[in-house]
């Protein structure tokens, strides 16, 4: 560029406004808060040819990727519901579900949930009774139960109705963490628990397949929300626990995911 020609090429400042759909990050983070999800576009400016004005370019900020795709041992899971607190302690949060569809992980539903009335706890030190809701990754059993005469419409997984004798044992032995049916039993009473009880799944937690180890705690569900906190299960709304259970299918090895949102954590959901 001769020097008569020379123009100074003005900076036009840049402006990213991204508009984030809650199934692409989590509530009450922004992109700064969660490195995972920052976007990575600046504003580079183009040198002009000889005899033309300089301009820029403005780049196509680069989509975050979907949160099963940056959690760390998923597996073989091909759906994954994923409750996330700020921190260890939080006691309110938010429940995502995934599903895996036509080659990508789609977001079904971002929906606000309660933990346990001491927040939620790291899994593998959590001790039975009390009232912590554990961190970690599990494979979900293939039946949902509730005191519902019927099975919403549309639902895949089995359905077991709870009656008198339904109990969740805490008993040490093969029936441990496991529903049973008997007149008494050393546990849970199912058939006390209203309204939470009226829908719920176990996530998991401390149930074989997954690792189980006596004492961590029993019965750890996502259910119907109540009136407060929980004793240390994950709590949500009547209509999307309606929604998740139509929505679970036993064919694409559901997994249940409870986590922080602290970068570098090991009870960071990232680290599941």
């Amino acid at each position: 560029m001769y020097q008569s020609q020379r123009r100074t090429a003005r900076r036009i400042p840049f402006r990213l406004a991204v508009t984030l759909m809650a199934c692409t990050t989590l509530v009450g983070f922004g992109w700064s808060a969660v490195p995972h999800l920052t976007a990575r576009a600046t504003a580079q400016e183009t040198p002009a040819s000889a005899g033309s004005s300089a301009g820029t370019v403005t780049p196509t900020p680069t989509p975050p990727r979907p949160l099963p795709l940056q959690m760390a041992h998923i597996g073989s899971a091909r759906q994954l519901i994923v409750a996330t607190g700020a921190k260890i302690g939080s006691k309110n949060g938010t429940l995502q579900f995934f599903n895996y569809e036509h080659g990508a992980w789609v977001c079904k539903m971002t929906v606000s949930a309660r933990f346990g009335k001491r927040g939620l706890m790291d899994g593998t030190r959590r001790r039975e009774g009390n009232k912590t809701t554990p961190t970690g990754l599990w494979k979900m059993p293939n039946f949902v139960f509730g005191y519902r005469r019927h099975v919403p419409s549309g639902a895949k997984m089995r359905y077991r109705r709870i009656t008198r004798k339904s109990w969740w044992s805490s008993r040490h032995g093969r029936t441990y963490n496991t529903w049973v049916k008997a007149r008494r039993w050393r546990g849970e009473h199912l058939y006390r628990v209203r309204p939470q009880y009226e829908l719920a799944v176990s996530t998991g937690y401390n149930a074989k397949p997954n690792q189980s180890v006596y004492g961590r705690g029993t019965g750890i569900f996502l259910h119907v929300r109540g009136k407060g906190l929980t004793s240390g299960c994950v709590a949500i709304s009547q209509g999307s626990m309606i929604k998740i259970v139509k929505m679970l299918d036993p064919s694409k090895h559901p997994a249940f995911a409870i986590g922080t949102l602290e970068p570098g954590s090991p009870t960071s959901i990232w680290a599941y």
